[in-house]
């Protein structure tokens, strides 16, 4: 079973079709013991770091996995994170109908935002585009890790958050202009909203996940992801850096939590 990854088994099948069979493939995801993220949410909001931190790792692993394979998923959403307790895995991504590979052509690759507005980066409700798949695609699933962290912390996504707090003549439905002309308005809420956040991250991680945040959902696709990744390979956005450092979290969370339960008795 893959870390970080839902395991897929693909069929096809043979239906009827004025009396003849017509093959089709279809994909078979393993089912999530506890149901996808949105769900679980949804029955239970008090969910501790540990956990948050646990989910967030597991899905950068994922998406790490897909990148290597030079695959974008491209709707990352908590509605297609997989929790499961049945093993060690704690969440894989589920669902790769809006996925894109770098090799084979799919029929929303044409899409400037192929996945769900709520959680898309903000340069895809804008329309613009580039002709880097890293850029383009790769850097759009940071976002949305971006805005998954955004989501299990302040229970918001990272684009609402931010055109929020931008005035609505340059929201994009009413903005005729081009995407680099409206971006510093959209960076200068960016950098609002992390400070208005900033009190509420707990004070231990508070330094690391500022950071994540501001890397992984910079409004500009071309600086999205780890400055150093990009530095010395700009083909790169450095997810597998993002993999460490949330695994880090994760495990100095599970000791915050620990050492808070302790402290209560």
């Amino acid at each position: 079973m893959v870390r970080g990854l839902a395991s897929v088994e693909t069929k096809i099948a043979e239906p009827l079709m004025g009396g003849m069979p017509v093959p089709f493939c279809y994909v078979i995801f393993e089912v999530a013991d506890q149901g996808d993220l949105r769900k679980m949410l949804h029955r239970t909001s008090d969910v501790d770091l540990a956990f948050k931190f646990k989910i967030l790792h597991e899905v950068a692993v994922g998406l790490n996995q897909l990148h290597k394979n030079r695959i974008a998923h491209q709707d990352l959403k908590p509605s297609n994170v997989g929790v499961f307790q049945s093993d060690s895995a704690s969440a894989k991504i589920l669902d790769l109908g809006r996925a894109t590979s770098l090799d084979f052509s799919a029929l929303h690759d044409t899409l400037a935002c192929p996945g769900d507005s709520g959680y898309a980066p903000p340069e895809q409700l804008y329309g613009y585009t580039t002709n880097s798949f890293v850029d383009r695609r790769a850097s759009g699933d940071l976002f949305q890790l971006g805005s998954l962290l955004s989501f299990l912390f302040f229970w918001q996504t990272a684009i609402c958050e931010v055109l929020g707090r931008v005035p609505q003549e340059f929201w994009p439905q009413n903005w005729s202009g081009k995407y680099e002309d409206v971006l510093p308005y959209i960076q200068e809420a960016f950098a609002q909203w992390l400070e208005e956040v900033e009190p509420q991250i707990p004070e231990w991680c508070r330094r690391e996940v500022l950071e994540i945040l501001c890397q992984a959902c910079d409004p500009d696709p071309l600086r999205r992801g780890d400055p150093k990744a990009r530095m010395q390979r700009p083909t790169s956005i450095g997810m597998d850096r993002f993999v460490g450092r949330l695994n880090n979290l994760a495990r100095r969370a599970e000791v915050a939590v620990r050492l808070a339960g302790a402290k209560k008795n």
